[in-house]
């Protein structure tokens, strides 16, 4: 399956490539946050604008990476809108 990274949101991109380096998939991820393949999808393609705390948490323990990374993707694109 071919993922256009354009057509996602800043969040979906670094949940998609952090998923690539560890050769995992969004089914993976699903069953590893309790969250459903259709919401992880709903956040990749950006239709759920500000995921939860806990969502975020639970995808960054599940890739292991820092909840700071999703915190820069947050302020880089607040300072784009100004």
């Amino acid at each position: 399956m071919v993922v256009f990274l354009e057509e996602k949101s800043p969040i979906g991109i670094l949940i998609l490539r952090n998923l690539k380096k560890i050769n995992r998939t969004q089914k993976w991820l699903s069953k590893k946050t309790g969250y459903s393949i259709t919401y992880i999808q709903k956040v990749l393609n950006g239709k759920v604008k500000k995921p939860s705390f806990d969502f975020i948490c639970k995808v960054s323990c599940a890739l292991e990476i820092s909840i700071e990374e999703f915190t820069n993707i947050n302020e880089g694109n607040e300072h784009e809108s100004e």
